[in-house]
């Protein structure tokens, strides 16, 4: 109880004054941190920047928390910052954008790296791995759409060694180009074609 008493798990009070304010609004009598408390503001009118709640439910700087194997207390990226970077993503890979594929891949790095780099962080790994994969899947729909007609597509994909039988059956369905860039054409374009393209994988 005292560590409870001491480390209050709230987050989010203004001006860095959590501490204080917390002792303030209880009167220093209560035991329960993950209790809410109404923290007197300068601006009642803000809730939102001075709210009190607990760490598992704020997030900070972009990053948000949740509870692993054994109660410990990990760092993730916040549901809203990974909303915002999949936003950005679809707006580089825009299907209607005519851009080589090089072209997507540079803007993609120029953004990515920084991403990455702020919240390398985050511990966990399994999230970045599903949007490396994700991340994979568009491009791989965009060049198919780039390619646009059968044919185009059946000698691009036997140009990269892709098998006749492979080739031709993705060339049939050319138009469903979400559903074939999530089968067929991870042969043809595996993760060492995007690392050769320049495209960071978020996954360490």
């Amino acid at each position: 109880m005292e560590n409870a008493r001491r480390f209050p798990s709230s987050v989010g009070c203004r001006r860095g004054h959590a501490p204080k304010a917390f002792h303030r609004a209880s009167g220093g009598r209560s035991t329960q941190p993950h209790a809410r408390h109404h923290l007197p503001t300068r601006n009642d009118e803000e809730p939102e920047k001075s709210a009190v709640d607990l760490a598992m439910r704020r997030d900070f700087l972009g990053y948000g928390f949740w509870v692993a194997k054994g109660g410990r207390i990990k760092r993730r990226v916040a549901r809203k910052a990974l909303g915002t970077m999949k936003e950005r993503v679809r707006e580089i890979t825009s299907r209607t954008g005519g851009r080589s594929l090089s072209a997507v891949a540079a803007e993609l790095k120029a953004y990515l790296v920084g991403w990455r780099e702020y919240f390398k962080l985050a511990e966990t790994p399994h999230v970045f791995d599903d949007l490396d994969k994700w991340l994979r899947h568009r491009l791989r729909c965009l060049q198919l759409r780039q390619w646009k007609q059968g044919p185009t597509v059946y000698r691009e994909l036997r140009a990269r060694g892709v098998r006749k039988a492979v080739a031709s059956e993705v060339a049939r369905f050319t138009p469903r180009w979400w559903h074939n860039s999530a089968l067929l054409l991870n042969s043809a374009m595996p993760k060492r074609f995007f690392d050769e393209l320049g495209v960071p994988r978020l996954a360490p």
